[in-house]
């Protein structure tokens, strides 16, 4: 399992990034099964730290803005924004893809072609904390779907 999540908790005014549990039983081999996904299959503490900053600043504005002679505009739930911060993430954990994409055109073919993803130069950009995580990223069903997109507009 590749899980992460940021628990906004609006009632005590807290934010959290914890470890993620999943348990439950498979019945087709009659067994109980708890998995823990370890820290390092977590987003990247870059990624993270940056968002929850975000998104904190975006819930307890009062804090960002203490030193304001005027309070700071009251609203709502600040829901748009909210969604443009874990965007801006993705965006952020998705760039440099296209970089390594490498256009394969066929021999006396003038239309069919090819895009090959190079995995490896693209987890070698990657630091050596964050491989575990990238490692399992792009394995996984969103990447693989957006690849697709990038590489077949």
């Amino acid at each position: 399992f590749l899980l992460d999540a940021v628990v906004v908790d609006l009632d005590r005014g807290t934010i959290d990034v914890p470890s993620i549990a999943c348990s439950g039983s498979d019945p087709s081999r009659g067994q109980e099964f708890s998995t823990s996904v370890p820290p390092e299959l977590g987003l990247p503490a870059t990624l993270r730290t940056e968002l929850v900053a975000e998104v904190r600043s975006l819930l307890q504005p009062d804090f960002r803005d203490c030193d304001c002679v005027s309070p700071p505009p009251s609203g709502g739930f600040p829901a748009a924004a909210i969604r443009t911060a874990f965007h801006g993430t993705i965006e952020r954990l998705l760039a440099g893809v296209e970089a390594h994409c490498v256009p394969f055109r066929y021999e006396n073919a003038s239309s069919d072609h090819l895009v090959i993803f190079d995995e490896e130069s693209y987890l070698d950009r990657v630091t050596a904390s964050d491989r575990p995580f990238f490692d399992v990223f792009v394995r996984t069903q969103a990447f693989s779907s957006y690849l697709s997109a990038l590489l077949d507009p």
